[in-house]
């Protein structure tokens, strides 16, 4: 009587075994797959075979160059959110889908500060022309061996797309079966929604809140730089500038001598350039021309302004070794230097570096920083003052 039993036993758990059994044997097979694919291009596999990546895991990095030529590098975009839209073709009527859908999102991904990559191994010629054709604001990058496509175990001639959430994990894998080509900018907005949530968390809360880091284009160069850098210092300072304003101008003597001073004794100095009526060359020409002792960073769409909530030019920022905002507001109380009686970043940055109280939040006076008005939103009534400020 008991032996039957004992054989129900035996066999109780053969359906998870053979379910088991498949999954090692599918992986083998996927990884066999990537194998010849490498083979067959005479590419030895430098690595070894990965297994698929998915949610939580570390987003391989990559540079890759754009239709345009400029290179992109993943890492640069620390502190926003990255969709990666993996394509096999541009002009199949999916893909070509896909990328419209997500280009009508655009300005949403702006608003919440995350950056669109579409990559695809198209030659360059054929992305350059699909771009200009499509009047795409996101640049298309050049996977030519699909190399980026095998490190992020996409299967050949199959559109994934990618969520990276801003330290740099993945936080979605969408594939090809899951997409939604019509409506994929919404699908993505809508299923990255906690990963928006922790960019807009990063965002400077108020004095004595932590301040996530950010990277913006260099202004002369075009290079991406993080606010931080290499996190070394004993302070961050930044410093929200500008090219047209007057009130702004009247302090770049000030913020040179400041910046070379305390640059000694461990601060970073980063000035950001956050209008949107001042085009890359008028920002370029004035960093150049004014020879700040410290990076100058180009803010295009106004969201790093937004990261800080900064309002006018000049405005200023004080971050402890830790990343904690300890001050903002103004440089000092008087744009006419000689009337000057408080000079409150000096008095932050003494406070910080030597562990005295730092001075109360304070108004920042100048020029309303000219946010842009994407192509969704209503025209721009804000104005910089003419003459005065």
């Amino acid at each position: 009587m008991s032996s039957v039993p004992e054989s129900s036993d035996r066999f109780r758990h053969l359906p998870a075994m053979l379910a088991i059994g498949l999954l090692i044997s599918v992986s083998i097979l996927f990884g066999l797959y990537n194998a010849i694919l490498l083979l067959n291009r005479g590419i030895a596999p430098t690595e070894p075979l990965r297994r698929v990546l998915s949610n939580e895991m570390v987003a391989p990095d990559f540079t890759l160059t754009a239709q345009d030529g400029r290179a992109f590098h993943l890492a640069d975009y620390k502190g926003r959110a990255v969709f990666l839209a993996f394509v096999p073709r541009l002009d199949d009527t999916n893909s070509t889908t896909l990328i419209r859908s997500l280009k009508t999102s655009v300005g949403d991904f702006d608003r919440a500060g995350a950056k669109v990559f579409v990559v695809s191994p198209e030659p360059k010629e054929t992305a350059q022309a699909f771009y200009q054709r499509e009047k795409l604001p996101f640049p298309i990058l050049h996977d030519a061996e699909g190399r980026v496509r095998m490190q992020y175990t996409i299967p050949e001639g199959r559109r994934t797309t990618f969520v990276v959430d801003p330290v740099g994990k993945v936080r979605y894998r969408i594939g090809d079966a899951m997409i939604e080509a019509e409506r994929h900018g919404k699908q993505l907005l809508d299923i990255s929604k906690c990963c928006m949530d922790d960019i807009i968390a990063a965002r400077a809360g108020g004095i004595g809140k932590p301040v996530g880091d950010y990277s913006l284009p260099r202004a002369e160069s075009g290079q991406m730089e993080t606010l931080y850098g290499d996190g070394t210092q004993k302070a961050t300072v930044i410093a929200f500038i500008s090219v047209k304003c007057p009130c702004s101008n009247t302090y770049n003597d000030r913020l040179r001598t400041i910046a070379a001073e305390y640059s000694k004794q461990g601060v970073r100095f980063v000035g950001v350039y956050a209008n949107s009526d001042e085009s890359a060359k008028e920002i370029a020409t004035h960093a150049t021309e004014q020879r700040f002792p410290f990076i100058a960073l180009r803010d295009e769409r106004g969201l790093c302004a937004d990261h800080f909530r900064a309002a006018v030019t000049p405005q200023v920022f004080v971050i402890d070794s830790q990343r904690i905002l300890r001050y903002g507001g103004r440089i000092d109380d008087n744009r006419e230097e000689t009337a000057v009686t408080a000079e409150d970043l000096r008095d932050a940055l003494e406070a910080v570096l030597k562990g005295g109280t730092v001075p109360e939040e304070t108004l920042p006076f100048g020029c309303a920083i000219v946010r842009d008005t994407l192509a969704d939103d209503k025209p721009s009534t804000t104005e910089r003052p003419a003459g005065n400020e």
